[in-house]
């Protein structure tokens, strides 16, 4: 098949015309519409197939609504109060010493370097995939002499959050009918915990894995609340979290199918 090409000479009122830059060569099944703006063609490629997404997608791309306790301290703390369990930034789920339930999709755990706190957030702390990563970079993370470790454990956390009764569940995209007849609105969520956080859930979790939920994550049904502990000089926000029963293999198997990718 011939190949086809758009390329046209950029026109300009009281000025002489400059010819076009060759357009790079691209496959027969590709034609390129060359558009014109400020003297510089940019390369436009069809549009994508109506309901599908095309281009250099991957996962970095994915940006999954973020499941927070309030500290007390950073930009939600303007909005909600200490010790609220905030979903997507924007609504709260529970106050203080209220539950919200949940089941656990996947746990990664790492490390991340502890740094003094940027409020403009340019800053960013190292994070390290093993403890042999850690190392390498001349830190540690245990205890050394009563000196507080320069890196921190950590673990985030993708959950499915099932809307508590009396919030608006217009966020809440997925819906599941027990054989019961209970309807539970579902949303996924990212959960990140560190330090104290790290060891009251995700410790939980992985020694939950170990034992009953050998199967899969997915088994289990899980309860956060939030209490107000002080921790040194200060009061501050901790998890409260614990396996409450199991769910059922209708609802494992409908989260199984919305999950995969």
């Amino acid at each position: 098949m011939a190949r086809t090409s758009f390329v046209t000479e950029a026109k300009k009122p009281g000025k002489k015309k400059k010819k076009a830059a060759p357009a790079a060569p691209v496959a027969d099944t590709e034609a390129v519409e060359a558009v014109y703006g400020d003297d510089v063609a940019v390369a436009r490629r069809p549009t994508a197939e109506v309901g599908k997404i095309s281009g250099d997608v991957d996962a970095s791309d994915i940006k999954f609504p973020r499941l927070e306790m309030v500290y007390g301290v950073g930009a939600v703390s303007e909005l909600f109060d200490a010790g609220d369990i905030v979903y997507n930034g924007n609504l709260r789920l529970a106050a203080k010493g209220e539950p919200v339930h949940m089941t656990v999709a996947s746990l990664s755990k790492y490390y991340a370097e502890v740094i003094p706190f940027d409020p403009t957030g340019e800053t960013r702390a190292r994070i390290f995939a093993t403890k042999d990563e850690v190392k390498e970079a001349g830190l540690w993370v245990e205890w050394r002499n009563n000196e507080k470790p320069p890196v921190s454990e950590c673990a985030t956390l993708l959950v499915i959050v099932e809307c508590p009764a009396g919030v608006d569940d217009s966020s809440f995209p997925l819906s599941f009918t027990e054989a019961d007849g209970t309807v539970r609105s579902l949303g996924i969520a990212e959960w990140t915990v560190r330090n104290t956080s790290y060891t009251r859930v995700a410790k939980q979790v992985i020694s939950a894995q170990a034992f009953f939920l050998r199967d899969s994550l997915l088994r289990g049904r899980w309860e956060l609340r939030t209490l107000r502990q002080k921790a040194g000089d200060f009061v501050t926000t901790l998890p409260a979290f614990r396996c409450i029963g199991t769910n059922s293999d209708l609802f494992q198997e409908f989260l199984t199918k919305n999950l995969a990718r």
